[in-house]
Formats: C-alpha cells, structure tokens, sequence
C-alpha cells in the first residue's frame, strides 16, 4: 500500500525540515503518521464493505419477503372456509415475525463483524505506532533525544 505522499510537495518538505524537533526523526515520525492514515483507510474499507455486504443482504431478504407475502395472499385467497382462512393468517404471521428476528440476528452478526474487523486493524495500528514514536524519539545522528 505504500505510495508517494501528494500531499507532501517539496514546499512543505521544506516546511517539516524547518520545524525539526530536536531529539525526534521527523522522517520516522512521518512514516507512523502515513502508517497511520493507511490504517485508517484500511478501517474505513473494511466499515463500508460491510455496511455494502449488509444491504445486499437486506435487498435480498425483502426481495424473498415480497415473493412469500404475494404467496401468502394467494393461498388466502383461494380459502373459502372462514376457520381455516383464520389459521393461515396466524400461521403466516408467526412465520413472518419468526424470520423477521432471524433476519435481524444475521444482518446484527453481519455488521458486527466488520466493526470488528475494522477496530482491529486500528487497534493494532494504534500498539504499533507506541513502538514507532519511541523510535522516532532516538538520538538521530547529530542530535539528541529531549
């Protein structure tokens, strides 16, 4: 993933060497920084392929909800007696509340997951650039660490 930075024309390359900070390598600390937004980018792919998967899934259950209640009313329909139309009508309404919280369940399992998925890449990144800023904080050559 590493990449040139476009951001960092030489106008502001020479702006950073300006501001060194004595006792910290600003070349170091400028690797953690893209290290860090390429963190953050990762995560956000990560959220928005989930939220992506989450609504294909949520066409695909209203797609398949559409398909059963045009089934449902055709059976309703075609019932003449009033007792046995009543116990279709129960029956479809359990079934329907049924799959109903089975859907929410995997569409709740879905998104988490890729929440997940995404803290842990920050996470990491986060323990990671613990371990970087104290390298960026050695003496470099001709200076000292403050």
């Amino acid at each position: 993933m590493a990449r040139e930075n476009p951001f960092m024309t030489p106008e502001i390359a020479k702006m950073f060497e300006k501001m060194a900070v004595p006792g910290l390598d600003m070349q170091a600390f400028m690797e953690l920084q893209r290290k860090n937004m390429e963190a953050f980018q990762l995560a956000n792919k990560t959220m928005l392929e989930g939220v992506q998967l989450v609504l294909k899934r949520e066409i695909e259950i209203v797609q398949h909800n559409v398909e059963e209640a045009m089934k449902n009313m055709q059976e309703l329909m075609a019932e003449t007696d009033p007792k046995a139309g009543m116990k279709l009508r129960v029956d479809a309404a359990k079934e329907t509340l049924e799959k109903a919280l089975a859907n929410l369940k995997e569409l709740s399992a879905l998104s988490q997951k890729s929440n997940e998925e995404a803290f842990a890449i920050l996470n990491k990144r986060a323990l990671e650039s613990f371990d970087e800023m104290k390298t960026a904080l050695q003496p470099t050559k001709g200076g000292k660490a403050g």
